[in-house]
């Protein structure tokens, strides 16, 4: 995985294992896409495993898969109908503009930051 994918999961490893909904369906679509071997989804899907380490076991685990691995999990999630988990925290796309004396005030969401920076127009 590219490391600035890794970074991502990194810092929103917690809000991820607080909101994604890891269910079977979802670990069969990262099997069929080629993302998890079925020994990887055994080892994360163990029962004795809380909810949230399930999910930190599955962002360890794509941490070591190839670079492909980062996008198939949003389409993975986009696909288990988790867009939300994919537009808050891996692939924000939200901003908005506004005029200020010639320059342009942009404002994008981050990994659920809202960062301001200013440019010339």
């Amino acid at each position: 995985m590219k490391e600035k994918h890794k970074n991502i999961l990194t810092k929103v490893e917690s809000s991820l294992a607080a909101d994604i909904n890891l269910d079977e369906l979802l670990m069969l679509r990262l099997k069929a896409k080629g993302v998890l071997t079925s020994e990887m989804v055994e080892s994360i899907m163990k029962p004795e495993r809380a909810k949230h380490q399930t999910v930190i076991k599955l962002l360890e685990m794509l941490k070591c898969r190839d670079d492909k691995a980062f996008d198939l999990l949003c389409e993975s999630l986009e696909e288990d109908g988790q867009k939300n988990i994919v537009g808050t925290y891996l692939k924000p796309t939200g901003f908005s503009m506004s005029q200020s004396k010639g320059k342009r005030t942009r404002k994008r969401r981050h990994c659920g930051i809202w960062i301001k920076s200013r440019e010339n127009v």
